[in-house]
């Protein structure tokens, strides 16, 4: 998984120092914690996890960062196909509250959104807090094309910056839909070993789980 008194040695961590940032306690718990199968299995838990080790290094080793570089932007980009026609996948998509049904975020967080239309067609402004586990997420619509274009931003999320992020359909001769849903964003350095790969699994499990269900939802024939 992850070791910081290799890593540290390294370049990753901008410098050849061979003295570990961490106490030999922190990377006992460090180990210990990330042994937990739950703990493994919970995609969300472990990069706020280490989110929190890039916090602690941040704070305890600032002599070794010499410039503030930005991030590396990141990205994802995925493309599912469904029999469901881009009616349905775009009420689907404007309306928040049926996100938990489809995808892989747990619930809507009402206390936290701002601007939900109570018809299920939230416009552009609105911010939608979705939550996974003990994490939630702030997305803000910035763009919408009827049944074309929902384009986002983070309105707040602890490990991301700049997030900016398209989900677009395209009508098939079969009267399906092809959805584009893509992004790109920053984060730490540290978490920008494990985000990339995570984000883009994740995110293609959010579009097939839109997919599959949108073709639960159409009308019989």
């Amino acid at each position: 998984m992850f070791h910081p008194q290799v890593s540290f040695g390294s370049t990753a961590f901008g410098g050849t120092s061979d003295r570990c940032p961490f106490t030999s306690t922190e990377i006992s718990e460090y180990a210990r914690t990330f042994s937990r199968p739950k703990v493994l299995s919970g995609g969300f838990e472990l990069y706020r996890a280490l989110d929190k080790v890039d916090r602690v290094f941040l704070a305890g080793n600032t002599a070794h960062i010499h410039s503030q570089e930005p991030s590396a932007m990141h990205t994802y980009d995925v493309t599912v196909t469904t029999s469901a026609s881009p009616e349905i996948v775009w009420k689907l998509l404007v309306h928040a509250a049926s996100w938990p049904l489809w995808s892989k975020v747990d619930s809507l967080d009402t206390a936290r959104s701002v601007g939900l239309d109570p018809g299920g067609d939230d416009g552009v402004g609105a911010v939608r807090a979705f939550r996974t586990g003990r994490t939630v997420t702030g997305e803000r619509l910035t763009e919408k094309v009827e049944q074309r274009l929902l384009a986002y931003e983070d309105a707040f999320n602890s490990s991301m910056r700049n997030y900016h992020a398209r989900i677009e359909l395209k009508p098939t001769a079969s009267s399906g839909t092809v959805i584009h849903w893509y992004g790109e964003y920053e984060t730490s350095r540290l978490l920008g070993w494990f985000m990339p790969r995570y984000l883009q699994k994740f995110m293609q499990g959010m579009a097939d789980g839109l997919a599959r269900y949108a073709e639960e939802c159409k009308p019989a024939q």
